[in-house]
């Protein structure tokens, strides 16, 4: 343990956020007598970036506080949101690809709607499912995953192996249970293997 992660400490036990006095009162309360004033530390742990001291010696590694006034600082979060946007699949023809992802899911197909590069489907979830056949990337080859890139969600596993398997798709598990929890694994127009679950 160094000041720097007695600091970090300090500031995540305060919620994030804190005064050099408060961050002081914890870390002698936790680690009595083992460092001073926190006070030049803490300055030295802004980034350059936010302001922070050129001249400072401290690994990028530490460099984590913002100043929010005088005095007090806080442990910056990340910019990263904690949540999947979209998620990508490669496909070697735009068209037919999302011709074969909405009669999967039972939607629509509009041919006129398709334009390349990308293809949104619509899905009704937050995380959105984006197809990309990588029109104005000549170089690209696609190379399908041989291991599952995400998860289709439904009630009945049972009923939903049975819908696969009537369409002709390629099942590369069977269906696997596991107490409540029961999954397939399952292949794409392009060999990309996507499962579905009950869970």
């Amino acid at each position: 343990m160094n000041h720097y992660q007695a600091i970090i400490l300090a500031l995540e036990a305060l919620g994030g956020e804190g005064t050099i006095g408060d961050v002081n009162d914890w870390i002698q309360a936790e680690y009595p007598n083992t460092w001073k004033d926190p006070g030049t530390a803490m300055a030295d742990m802004v980034p350059e970036s936010l302001g922070g001291n050129r001249s400072s010696n401290v690994s990028e590694e530490y460099r984590v506080l913002e100043r929010v006034s005088s005095g007090r600082y806080r442990l910056f979060a990340s910019p990263i949101a904690c949540k999947v946007n979209n998620v990508f699949i490669h496909v070697n023809d735009l068209k037919k690809s999302v011709k074969w992802y909405c009669d999967l899911l039972g939607l629509p197909f509009d041919e006129v709607q398709v334009k390349s590069p990308v293809h949104n489907i619509p899905v009704t979830s937050e995380t959105g499912l984006t197809l990309d056949d990588h029109t104005f990337d000549p170089g690209f080859t696609l190379k399908p995953s041989e291991h599952v890139l995400f998860n289709f969600y439904v009630q009945d596993i049972d009923e939903a192996h049975r819908f696969v398997k009537n369409k002709g798709i390629t099942i590369v598990k069977e269906i696997e249970r596991i107490g409540d929890f029961a999954y397939f694994n399952f292949k794409d127009l392009d060999g990309n293997v996507l499962m579905i679950c009950n869970n």
